[in-house]
């Protein structure tokens, strides 16, 4: 039961430390540091420039991958753009009063994202990424499973 107990504690200790480490070997030696370009919204939802910002603001501090840095001292710089935001029915049931009522919506965000290296002047990765998440109507969506 101890045994069992210490492999579990180690397992937890080291599973951290390789994931970021795998993370960390993808990207390139000489790039230490990142330059947040604010995100360019070209959707009709005029908030999701700002929630993404925040968002992608978040991931990059909790990653502890890249230090953010300001646009002349970056070694790269990451620019995100979205595309589009779609919302639409996903799932539909009849009310009591025989009307159709939607309990699911389903939004869809497609954004392009490009990498580059400023210091080799190279871009390291452009790719255009779509996802979709579904959430009930009148909830906040971040309580959501």
């Amino acid at each position: 039961m101890k045994n069992n107990f210490i492999c579990f504690y180690l397992l937890v200790l080291m599973f951290p430390s390789c994931m970021s480490y795998s993370f960390k070997g993808s990207i390139p030696v000489h790039i230490k540091s990142i330059y947040l370009k604010p995100v360019v919204n070209q959707s009709t939802e005029f908030m999701i420039s700002e929630i993404f910002n925040d968002a992608l603001n978040q991931l990059i501090v909790q990653g502890n991958l890249l230090d953010i840095s300001i646009a002349g001292k970056a070694d790269s710089q990451l620019e995100v753009v979205i595309t589009s935001v779609m919302d639409k029915p996903y799932t539909i049931s009849l009310s009591g009063e025989g009307m159709e009522e939607v309990e699911q919506w389903r939004i869809t965000i497609e954004s392009q994202i490009i990498w580059y290296d400023i210091k080799k002047d190279e871009i390291l990765l452009k790719k255009n990424i779509s996802s979709w998440g579904v959430y009930a109507p009148g909830l906040d969506i971040s309580m959501d499973l």
